[in-house]
């Protein structure tokens, strides 16, 4: 089983034609090749990354990150809840989607790492106050979206996050455009 992000938005322009998807993969018969692929969810603005962790998916697409789970186990999910809002900006001030949320990773520490682009973030936190943020750089949460907090800083726009078992973080910085 894997879960697989489509992208229909991304560098798509202004017009959004079509929301994003995550889809289930599977090789039901067991012969090395996937032969099925569920729709188990849609609605999203441009993915930019996924992560499975202690039975859920985490999504990020800005500006958001969402956290989905299949409680009932038929490959659709049935539960969602947006665990940050306000990484970046919304695809429809962003034609571009890019150097917004990117990717995320679970730690084996019980931490979701997030990549985040330059555009930067402001995000109300569940603890009452306020995290703003505006440069690229590694963001650090719990699964509910708690705890939100900066990582590393002085990047500009990395897409993924590393870690090795030691929790080192490794990332590549995209800083020539050209």
């Amino acid at each position: 089983t894997l879960f697989v992000a489509h992208d229909y938005m991304t560098g798509l322009g202004l017009e959004i034609v079509r929301r994003d998807e995550v889809r289930l993969i599977e090789d039901t018969d067991r012969d090395g090749y996937a032969d099925k692929s569920t729709l188990f969810a849609g609605g999203f603005n441009s993915i930019q990354g996924l992560a499975f962790y202690d039975g859920r998916v985490f999504v990020m697409h800005a500006p958001l990150l969402t956290s989905l789970g299949d409680k009932d186990g038929d490959g659709v999910a049935d539960e969602r809840r947006d665990v940050v809002r306000g990484l970046g900006l919304p695809p429809e001030e962003n034609p571009n989607r890019l150097h917004c949320a990117n990717g995320v990773v679970a730690g084996h520490d019980g931490w979701l790492y997030l990549a985040l682009g330059d555009r930067g973030c402001d995000v109300s936190r569940p603890e009452g106050d306020r995290l703003l943020f505006q440069q690229g750089g590694v963001l650090r949460c719990r699964r509910d979206g708690s705890d939100l907090h900066v990582f590393a800083t002085g990047l500009r726009n990395i897409y993924d996050v590393a870690l090795d078992a030691e929790l080192n973080v490794f990332v590549r910085d995209n800083e020539n455009d050209g």
